[in-house]
Formats: C-alpha cells, sequence, structure tokens
C-alpha cells in the first residue's frame, strides 16, 4: 500500500471518498496508525480470492523454483517465474528478499542434485577440472565427496 494516501491527486482523493461513503478530509487521516494499512490490504486480498504464503504454499514456490533452478541458473529469470507463479496461483508476494532467499536456496539445490546425478559417470580427474573450473563455489569441493 502506499505512503502517501493523503499526497493523491485532489479528484482521486474525493472519488475514493464517494467509493468508500467518508468525508475526503478523513482520507488525509488513514493509515496513520501502522497496522490500519496492512489490516486492510489482507482484507482486500481475501475478498478478491487471493492469499498470503502459508507453509503448504511455501512447499509449492520451493518445488516450482527447484523444478525451474534445475532448467535455469539465472536469480533474475528465477526471480521473475516465482513472481509470475505467485501472480498465476494468487499468493500474494512476500517481501524480495525472502523470496530472493528462497531463490537462493533453489539454486543450491539445483546444484547439489546436478551434481549427484553426475558424480558418478565422472573420473577423478575431470572431477578437478571440474572444480578448478567452477572454482568449488557451490560445492565446498567436489573431490571431497
Amino acid at each position: 500500500m502506499p505512503d502517501g494516501v493523503a499526497a493523491a491527486p485532489p479528484s482521486i482523493v474525493e472519488r475514493l471518498a464517494d467509493r468508500v461513503s467518508v468525508p475526503a478530509t478523513a482520507i488525509v487521516d488513514y493509515g496513520t496508525r501502522s497496522q490500519t494499512r496492512t489490516e486492510h490490504l489482507v482484507e482486500v486480498l481475501a475478498f478478491e480470492g487471493w492469499v498470503t504464503a502459508a507453509p503448504s504454499e511455501w512447499k509449492a514456490i520451493d518445488e516450482f523454483l527447484f523444478a525451474r533452478a534445475l532448467e535455469h541458473d539465472s536469480p533474475r529469470l528465477l526471480f521473475n517465474a516465482a513472481c509470475e507463479f505467485l501472480r498465476v496461483s494468487r499468493i500474494m508476494r512476500p517481501g524480495v528478499l525472502r523470496l530472493l532467499e528462497h531463490v537462493a536456496t533453489a539454486r543450491d539445490r539445483a546444484d547439489e542434485e546436478t551434481w549427484d546425478r553426475l558424480s558418478s559417470n565422472l573420473s577423478a580427474e575431470l572431477r578437478q577440472v571440474l572444480d578448478e573450473l567452477w572454482g568449488c563455489r557451490r560445492f565446498g569441493g567436489w573431490l571431497a565427496s
């Protein structure tokens, strides 16, 4: 919800006040109590059929991200895909940092899964080459496994 509700153009404030049957001057004080906007946002979202991310939604988001991360390594692409998944699923987007943490976790899981799938087919020499190539950036040293 925007912070500057009171700074909206007067014509918008008048129209909004008319729609919610309050005097336009009441809009100026809207959101003075910090929880008001959040409570109203949750009510509006529920009315429109949206939900906040509960544990079951997070599990679905994480599995979706993991599947995409097996195909793509780009954090930007994964973040955008997650936002689209949330929109289609009608789940309110959590904070950017929280979603980025889930993107990073999905990338790490995908790296581990890729390694698990490939490791049995790699010689010790090839493992060493790959360690040097990737600088052990994600696996903490493939030779140790």
